[in-house]
């Protein structure tokens, strides 16, 4: 695949047909390089070196986890199934998934049993028996998944499997500190049993403006 000439060309079709062809050989050769460099990289010491000092992390490139400075600014993981999540907030038990986090969720899930149908190929998957996942603005997305499976001859066996959905680079877009703070005063009228038309709501709009502060809100 070093050099080819092709012709003629007649139809446009044959020419994305070749684009697709050339573009998928040197994407897969680029994979396979990735994958020398990621064994090579994790083999480079042989373990005579301690990976605190080499900072050999998993995946590689993607930084870790960031250490919380203080109790309020733990990184929770989250609860899941395929189609809630448990205590996903201070205020909600349950909830059920976004359509896009539970098509994210159903991705995960199948590159996981496919993983494992491939290193395990005598065990089948049964089901799930706990999820786990955790956004990092700086990392990506965590995901841990217990799975349930099942070989033929024995009983359910529990496998782990660990994804990361890594972000692109993240840079800290730098702002001016700003130490001025504004008090807003909102005014929520209570008319259960008044109906105001057009012109009442006109008016009572007038009415909040003369009687508000201009230093209290800017209009």
């Amino acid at each position: 695949h070093n050099s080819a000439i092709i012709h003629p060309l007649t139809n446009v079709d044959d020419f994305y047909r070749l684009h697709v062809y050339f573009s998928k050989n040197h994407l897969n050769d680029l994979r396979e390089k990735n994958r020398k460099l990621e064994h090579d990289t994790y083999k480079i010491a042989n373990g005579s070196i301690s990976n605190n000092i080499l900072e050999i992390r998993w995946p590689l490139g993607v930084p870790e986890q960031g250490v919380a400075e203080t109790r309020y600014d733990i990184n929770v993981w989250q609860h899941l199934n395929k189609t809630h999540m448990f205590i996903p907030n201070a205020e909600s038990a349950v909830e059920p998934l976004s359509r896009i986090d539970s098509m994210d969720f159903q991705k995960v899930l199948e590159v996981a049993i496919s993983y494992a149908r491939s290193k395990y190929p005598k065990i089948y998957y049964e089901s799930i028996h706990t999820a786990y996942r955790r956004f990092d603005p700086t990392r990506g997305m965590d995901y841990h998944l217990h799975l349930n499976f099942r070989a033929k001859s024995q009983d359910t066996i529990l496998k782990s499997f660990e994804i990361v959905k890594p972000l692109g680079r993240v840079e800290v877009v730098p702002s001016p500190y700003v130490t001025e703070s504004t008090r807003i005063a909102v005014l929520l009228p209570s008319l259960t049993l008044i109906k105001l038309d057009s012109f009442g709501q006109t008016l009572l709009g007038e009415i909040y403006i003369a009687n508000t502060p201009k230093y209290y809100v800017n209009l």
